[in-house]
């Protein structure tokens, strides 16, 4: 029925990132968690992104741009949003387009997860909208680390309570 193989490789050798630590978000309920939103039509990768952040930030995991998009469009509010670039149905430029049109601040937090294959137009994109690129495999510390400068550059605005 097949074969399941499980190679474990030691870390590379080189200088430790510092990954700095995401300050919290104060409410009136306590020290709040910043979210993130996960955009992946592979549940493996989603998963594996999921639990290199998940002690860190509080995570919604989407399988598709336009589940992502009914996120958002609902009120939802992510302080970084990843996206892998090549999906069916709609690509993360597509999302990060969308998400321009209807909540530029949403889309100023897109960081694009790249397996690096995809057009001479598509880079042409990803380049103009100047969001951070990660490349698949991204390790951990990459990951963490971008998420963090995303979350520490962006400030979520001020929301102001109805009385």
């Amino acid at each position: 029925h097949g074969s399941l193989v499980r190679v474990i490789l030691p870390p590379a050798p080189g200088a430790a990132i510092s990954v700095p630590a995401p300050v919290p978000i104060a409410s009136e309920a306590g020290a709040l968690r910043h979210r993130v939103l996960i955009v992946d039509d592979e549940p493996r990768v989603a998963q594996a992104l999921q639990r290199m952040l998940t002690s860190e930030y509080d995570l919604t995991v989407a399988s598709c741009g336009a589940t992502a998009i009914e996120h958002v469009s609902g009120g939802a509010w992510y302080d970084a949003i990843i996206t892998d670039v090549m999906m069916p149905n709609m690509t993360g430029v597509e999302l990060f387009d969308r998400l321009e049109a209807m909540a530029p601040d949403q889309a100023m937090r897109v960081i694009f997860l790249t397996g690096g294959v995809f057009t001479a137009q598509t880079q042409a994109r990803l380049e103009a909208a100047g969001n951070p690129q990660l490349q698949k495999p991204v390790s951990s510390q990459e990951l963490r680390a971008c998420v963090a400068q995303v979350v520490a550059t962006l400030r979520r605005p001020e929301r102001v309570a109805a009385r």
